[in-house]
This record gives structure tokens, C-alpha cells and sequence, in this order.
């Protein structure tokens, strides 16, 4: 076999053994092409006529064509059920007119009847000349409706703040109304039309458009670079080989896995199901995913940060250490089994409404401004240790650090539910029942350390009852407190998360 690669026409580097020129190594050819119509170049992939690429598979001879080999393959072909499996007495052959040779082929060997064998001649060709004196006998339509969910995918995109537009090389009109019956009803623009403009027309133009028909793939590549030039975010779904620039350029390709392979090729995401409701629904999971990592962060920072004031004080004042180190381990690590529930919880319907970007200089203001809360009422509890419970010798060090150690572990704890909303928690917006029966089962633990024998062996003691009434006045207006910070925070800088 003779492999014949050929970037410059599929018959160009077969003409000379045509002619006789040449004497080719074999006599029977086939051949499998990727072609550009060369003819009408300029064309291509600027209508649906002239698409970038077609297939061909032929077969050609020099002097020993092959027709038995050829009807064969080409009968077996269509009718095999392993191939294409079209139904075999609904196949009529054509020959050429005097062709009595493969006449007998179709009838004698593959069975065809002959009255469904046609012979034709080069009369019996026709060309756009032949287009006249015709006779209108009616319209062949071919409807494909978008799917039912496809409307309300959209909607569904829009309320979470996503701008939708449609970016096609089709008709006009067709294009229009197909956006119109899925909810896209705003400015059109073909790309004719957007050829004529340029500078700040054109990005203006491409911001407000939603709808735009008749555009080469250069086109599409460029309106989403203008997009993205304006700071936004830009996801791209297409499934043609039209589409596979458009799907590189975008900060998100996202395909389906029936596409061409260059567009697989070229995407981040492959839709399995061809459901616009999946990407709504992975919208909604990301910004979930995105919130819950931002409340992780704020939490751990600003729970670090009020926690290392409050240790820096206590060593300046105390005569003994206000926590041992195998207590704050233990307390670090309680600490840390509550917020594994995190990744599970919850966001407010307000914060899933509009895209979000992660700040840096947010997590430092953010946690300047609350976290040292915690220190205030870390500093009140060491008053009530020391003057209420008389905690002031090396001998009474245990009972202060009990103390200590169980309302910084609640207070801890109870901030995950005070950052995760910039809402009132438990009351305006509740965690999901993993964060919820987590954090409590860790503050029930918490307290009952000092009174088990674990406890003991730490170097924790038995709190008195009388501790207890105090613990929950400071946790309360702990949350009073960051309650009114936070609508402060809020309003001041008109962000939470």
C-alpha cells in the first residue's frame, strides 16, 4: 500500500499516472480526504454552505478498476448492520449507460432486480443550468426546536447574575428566532455588521448585543477577547469545528460529548447529558464551593489572630502560663473537627445571586477588624478567673486554665456560625445540620473535658457550677458584639464573604 500524503489538492500528486506520464507502483487506489475547497476559499466557514473542512472517500484505478471489489464493499457497507444498516430493497443502484459490466455485478452477484438498476448517460446529468422552467410543488421544512428545558436554563443562568448571548454562523432570522423562543431578546448584530465597526464602537456594540448571526469563528474570538478586556468572566459552549478557537480562547470551553473531536479537544468541561440545566446547577455548586472555602479562611485567620493577642497579653500579666501547650493542641484540634462540617453547609440565597472574586486585601481588613473581638472577652475571662475564682497562684493555674480553655473553645466554635452569614444566625440563617451538630457536639465535648479523666490527664480540673452562669454571659455578648460589628463591617464596606 502506497500512503500519498498531499497538501496541495487531492489529485495533484496522482495526475501524471491519470495521464499515462508516470507509472504508478499499483493500479487500484483508495483514498480518504480532509479537504478545503480550494475554489471558493475565501468562503469558507463564513456560511453554512462552505464549511472549513469536508470529508471524501472515493476510490480511483489506472487501467484496472476494481468494480466487483468496489460494489462489494460499497453494498456491504450500506446495508451491513454493523456499518450503516440501511434497509436493502430500498437501495437502487445507478450505472452508467452501456455499462453492461457492472449491470451484471449488481444483478448476477449482488442480487439487485433489474428494474431497480438505472442507467444513465451524460445527458441524464444536470447542473444549475438545468434550474429553469420549474414548477413549485411546495416547501421542505426541517424543524429543530430547542429543548424544553433550554428556556428556562437561561432564565435560570440570568437570575445568577451570567449574561447569556448567542454567537452563531447561521441565518439571521433563524438565529433570532431561535433566541426568542429561549428567552434572549436583546440587541442583534451580524457580522457584516460588526465588520464595519471598530475602537470603542465595537466593544461597546459587543456589550450590549445579545444576539449575534453570521459570524466567522475569527469573530467569535474576538468578541469573547473584547469581553474579557472588559474584565469579564467568559465561558464559551459550542460543539463544531467553528467552535474550537472560541473554546480555547474563553476562560471556560465547555462541550458535550457528542462534539467534533477538536472541540473536545479544546474545552475544559464535557457535558455528558445535553442539558442546559447542568450548567446552572454547576454555577450554583462552584459559588457554594467558593463561599464555603472563603468562610474557612476568614474563620481559621481571624480566630488566629484574636487568639495570638489574647496569649500575648496573658504572658505579660500572669505569674504562670494561661494555657499549657498540650491544651491548646487539644483545643486547636476539637477546633478543627468543627469546621470539617464546612464544605457541606449552606449559602444565603443573596450571596449565590452574583459572581464572586477573591479579594486579598478583604482577608486582612477583615481580620484587623474581627479578630480581635475574641480577645476582649478572652480578657474577661481571665478578670473572672482571677479576681471572682481567685485564681492568682501557681496553685490555682489548673482552674484558670480550665477556664480558659473551655470559653475559648466555645467562642472558637461559635464564630463559625457568626462568619458564615452576614445575616443573624440560628435566626435569620441557619447552617446545615452537619455544621450544626457538629459544632455543638464539639462545645458539649469542650465542657466536659475538665470533669473526665482525659481532662485530668492534661492538667484540667472540675470547673465550679458557679462558672458556668458567667460562661454564658460572656458567650452571649460575644455574639452581641460581633452581631454589631458585622452590620457595621456590612455597611461600611458593603461585603461579608
Amino acid at each position: 500500500y502506497e500512503i500519498m500524503p498531499s497538501l496541495v489538492g487531492s489529485e495533484m500528486c496522482i495526475r501524471d499516472r491519470f495521464k499515462g506520464e508516470e507509472e504508478p507502483p499499483c493500479h487500484r487506489v483508495c483514498t480518504c480526504q480532509k479537504c478545503i475547497r480550494t475554489g471558493d476559499i475565501d468562503n469558507v466557514g463564513k456560511t453554512a454552505r462552505h464549511g472549513t473542512y469536508f470529508e471524501m472517500l472515493g476510490n480511483f484505478s489506472f487501467g484496472d478498476y476494481f468494480k466487483h471489489e468496489a460494489i462489494a464493499w460499497s453494498w456491504e457497507f450500506l446495508t451491513s448492520p454493523q456499518w450503516v444498516g440501511l434497509e436493502a430493497d430500498r437501495l437502487y443502484p445507478s450505472i452508467y449507460l452501456d455499462d453492461d459490466e457492472a449491470f451484471d455485478i449488481w444483478n448476477k452477484e449482488i442480487g439487485i432486480p433489474k428494474e431497480r438498476i438505472f442507467r444513465f448517460g451524460k445527458e441524464d446529468n444536470f447542473s444549475v443550468g438545468d434550474e429553469r422552467d420549474m414548477v413549485l410543488i411546495g416547501f421542505l421544512a426541517f424543524l429543530d426546536p430547542p429543548k424544553p428545558s433550554a428556556a428556562s436554563a437561561i432564565r435560570q443562568l440570568q437570575n445568577y447574575g451570567i449574561e447569556v448571548k448567542v454567537l452563531s454562523g447561521d441565518n439571521d432570522a433563524v438565529v433570532r428566532t431561535v433566541a426568542r423562543q429561549v428567552g434572549i431578546t436583546g440587541k442583534a448584530l451580524t457580522g457584516r455588521e460588526l465588520e464595519e465597526l471598530e475602537g470603542e464602537e465595537l466593544r461597546r456594540a459587543v456589550q450590549e448585543a445579545s444576539v449575534f448571526s453570521k459570524v466567522t469563528p475569527l469573530q467569535k474570538t474576538q468578541i469573547i477577547t473584547l469581553l474579557q478586556e472588559a474584565q469579564h468572566t467568559v465561558g464559551f459552549l459550542g460543539d463544531g469545528i467553528n467552535d474550537a478557537a472560541a473554546l480555547r480562547q474563553s476562560d471556560i470551553g465547555i462541550s458535550v460529548d457528542s462534539a467534533v473531536d477538536i472541540a473536545k479537544e479544546s474545552a475544559d468541561i464535557i457535558l455528558l447529558e445535553k442539558d442546559l440545566m447542568v450548567l446552572g446547577e454547576g454555577v450554583v455548586e462552584g459559588r457554594r464551593t467558593f463561599g464555603n472555602i472563603v468562610k474557612y479562611i476568614k474563620m481559621t485567620a481571624s480566630s488566629n489572630f484574636g487568639n495570638m493577642f489574647s496569649v500575648m497579653a496573658a504572658s505579660a500579666f500572669l505569674p504562670f502560663l494561661p494555657m499549657m501547650p498540650i491544651h491548646l493542641l487539644v483545643q486547636n484540634l476539637l477546633y478543627d473537627i468543627s469546621q470539617t462540617t464546612i464544605p457541606f453547609d449552606r449559602m444565603d440565597t443573596e450571596y449565590l445571586r452574583k459572581p464572586r472574586k477573591w479579594d486579598a486585601s478583604g482577608l486582612s481588613r477583615f481580620m484587623i477588624r474581627i479578630g480581635p473581638i475574641s480577645s476582649i472577652f478572652d480578657l474577661t475571662t481571665y478578670l473572672l478567673m482571677w479576681y471572682l475564682f481567685q485564681c492568682q497562684s501557681a496553685e490555682m493555674q489548673a482552674l484558670f486554665q480550665s477556664g480558659w480553655f473551655v470559653e475559648g473553645l466555645l467562642s472558637q466554635t461559635l464564630i463559625v456560625h457568626m462568619i458564615r452569614t452576614r445575616k443573624i444566625p440560628f435566626i435569620q440563617s441557619r447552617a446545615s445540620w452537619p455544621v450544626m451538630a457538629m459544632t455543638f457536639a464539639i462545645m458539649a465535648f469542650g465542657i466536659a473535658i475538665p470533669f473526665t479523666p482525659f481532662g485530668a490527664s492534661i492538667g484540667l480540673v472540675a470547673l465550679p457550677w458557679s462558672y458556668f452562669p458567667w460562661l454564658a454571659a460572656t458567650l452571649t455578648a460575644y455574639c452581641v458584639l460581633t452581631q454589631a460589628i458585622k452590620n457595621r463591617y456590612v455597611k461600611r464596606f458593603n461585603s461579608w464573604l
